[in-house]
């Protein structure tokens, strides 16, 4: 090898290796963006039967939980919100007490917004979770203080 060659290669090597991480930099950047899931609240109003009349035996204590992360009730007087990582699926497991209803998964961009709603939909006794509708007052949340 002639003198020099070595260090040649060693600038072309450090050179690419450069030219990737940029690439790679922006993409793991918005992997790790903020997005919200804002809980909307819950009434009295919400225990109506479901189809056919039949209402299932439910305490209505509702709690939800994302992931790992701890429970949270659903509210009762105002909406609140959980801050998750978008560019990943995320796991949302919903409790009557201590009983899982139901569960499911989601990311973010699936559901094409990084402010989302969770609602309890009391016809069919059931979740959704879809964008926050921007004039709903029912699930307008402030964004958690992390993300203010």
């Amino acid at each position: 090898m002639r003198p020099g060659g070595s260090s040649a290669l060693h600038a072309v090597v450090l050179a690419a290796a450069l030219a990737t991480a940029a690439r790679v930099s922006p993409a793991t950047e918005a992997d790790q963006a903020e997005g919200s899931a804002c809980i909307a609240t819950f009434s009295e109003v919400d225990r109506e039967p479901g189809i056919g009349g039949r209402r299932p035996r439910r305490t209505y204590a509702f709690a939800v939980r994302f992931d790992d992360g701890p429970r949270v009730s659903v509210p009762t007087s105002a909406p609140t919100s959980v801050s998750l990582t978008t560019g990943q699926p995320h796991l949302v497991r919903i409790f009557d007490g201590d009983e899982l209803i139901e569960s499911f998964h989601f990311t973010f961009e699936a559901r094409k917004s990084s402010r989302l709603c969770l609602t309890y939909v009391d016809f069919y006794q059931t979740w959704r979770l879809e964008p926050a509708p921007r004039r709903a007052k029912w699930c307008r949340c402030e964004p958690p203080p992390d993300q203010r």
